[in-house]
């Protein structure tokens, strides 16, 4: 009788531990998107970055975004110590089933005031429409600020998308 008893602790056991592998391992998305400004400047994104899950925080993304000839990392991917939330902020988000999206994507991890960078703003979790904004640095401490909408090959494409995302008719 005992025998009969083990075996099911044991199955849900294994099928308890396989869950939370499974659930820990990063989503990845690897894809190309065509992007577009309101002006018809265009840029290709190169996405590889991954959704990282956890049981008492919100899921983050983590990652590199390639645009033309530069590579963006993650700022939470690089040495920089950001303030991202307190333990409660996160647990909040998580119940609500927020996604925390780093704040900036950098060039690289040194000197992180000093660069270019760019937000991503997806508006799902696959990528399938997303607003970037590519912060250029410019002579006397500016920033112009492109903004491009994806995925868009024109501008009346972009202006589409643009009004998808922020829901004008």
């Amino acid at each position: 009788m005992k025998k009969s008893k083990t075996i099911p602790i044991i199955l849900c056991t294994i099928l308890l531990v396989a869950a939370a592998i499974y659930y820990y391992l990063p989503v990845k998305i690897n894809k190309e998107i065509s992007a577009c400004s309101l002006d018809g400047d265009q840029i290709k994104l190169v996405l590889d970055v991954s959704w990282h899950r956890s049981l008492l925080k919100p899921t983050e993304l983590r990652g590199k975004i390639g645009i033309d000839n530069n590579e963006y990392l993650s700022l939470l991917d690089t040495s920089a110590q950001i303030n991202k939330y307190s333990f409660w902020e996160g647990l909040k988000m998580k119940v609500k089933g927020e996604r925390y999206i780093p704040p900036w994507f950098v060039v690289s991890d040194k000197d992180l005031m000093d660069m270019d960078k760019i937000t991503l703003s997806p508006f799902d979790k696959n990528f399938n429409l997303v607003e970037i904004h590519v912060y250029v640095e410019k002579p006397y401490d500016s920033y112009e600020v492109p903004i491009y909408y994806g995925p868009a090959n024109t501008a009346q494409e972009a202006d589409k998308v643009m009004r998808q995302i922020h829901h004008k008719e």
